[in-house]
């Protein structure tokens, strides 16, 4: 997903392992902007499940500056 006002990029990416447990969705941003009032330009998610539960285990949230 692009946006022009403020210009901002979302990236929205999955992927596993075949004869793993787990699975991942990462959601990841882009704020060119952000960098001139001193803030991340860049923010991240990403989420571990398991495949047989449906469960949730971990999730790491990032900022880039």
């Amino acid at each position: 997903m692009i946006f022009e006002k403020p210009p901002v990029d979302v990236h929205i990416k999955y992927g596993y392992i075949k004869k793993d447990n787990v699975y991942v969705i990462k959601i990841a941003s882009g704020f060119y902007e952000n960098e001139n009032l001193g803030l991340p330009s860049g923010n991240g998610l990403m989420l571990l499940f398991d495949k047989k539960r449906e469960h949730r285990f971990v999730f790491s949230v990032t900022k880039v500056f």
